[in-house]
């Protein structure tokens, strides 16, 4: 449900061609997050042994790693959401070049989801599954609720705006369980540059 949760509302509330659409965006936007996933699982085993002996050094880290991607992305997410509907044409041909406005609001997701990764990985190295699956479960309600609401005004729109909104409420969350359980977060403000 937390990640094809909006596709299924879509086909529920919506139409078949507006699920498919948000599909094909949502892809995309996935795509990208892949990154963050494959740098924070390479520096796990790091990640974990320097939070048995500094904290700090780990929370640094994972800083760094964040604020590398957020650098290297940023230019990508401006790129790819000026020529949206052409890219998504290009790749899947012109029936879903109408799909670039979904797209366009999805790539609002990409920080938080970063920062949701990172922040889950440290969960995972403390270990704190319980603090983990409770933002999941938080962020997936939210989403749910949100889709319900949004959907039928705005349909495709609508779908990425409980996205967007559901990743930021997980990511606030997970800010707090984190601070809470280390006292620190993962953030500098060299992650903002």
């Amino acid at each position: 449900v937390y990640l094809h949760g909006s596709i299924l509302m879509l086909g529920w509330l919506d139409t078949s061609e507006s699920a498919a659409n948000f599909l094909v965006a949502q892809k995309m936007m996935l795509t990208l997050g892949i990154l963050i996933h494959v740098i924070n699982q390479a520096a796990f085993p790091s990640t974990s042994r320097l939070l048995s002996v500094d904290t700090r050094q780990a929370l640094s880290l994972l800083a760094n790693l964040l604020r590398y991607y957020l650098v290297s992305i940023t230019p990508v997410i401006l790129i790819l959401a000026w020529y949206a509907d052409e890219v998504l044409a290009l790749l899947f041909g012109a029936v879903y070049a109408n799909a670039g406005p979904a797209l366009i609001v999805l790539l609002a997701a990409l920080p938080f989801v970063a920062i949701t990764n990172s922040l889950q990985q440290l969960l995972r190295s403390i270990p704190r599954p319980g603090d983990s699956l409770s933002a999941r479960i938080v962020s997936t309600l939210a989403l749910v609720m949100l889709c319900l609401v949004l959907i039928p005004r705005y349909g495709v729109i609508g779908a990425g705006l409980a996205v967007v909104t559901s990743e930021a409420i997980g990511m606030g969350l997970l800010f707090w369980l984190v601070k809470r359980a280390l006292g620190a977060v993962p953030w500098t403000a060299k992650c903002l540059m």
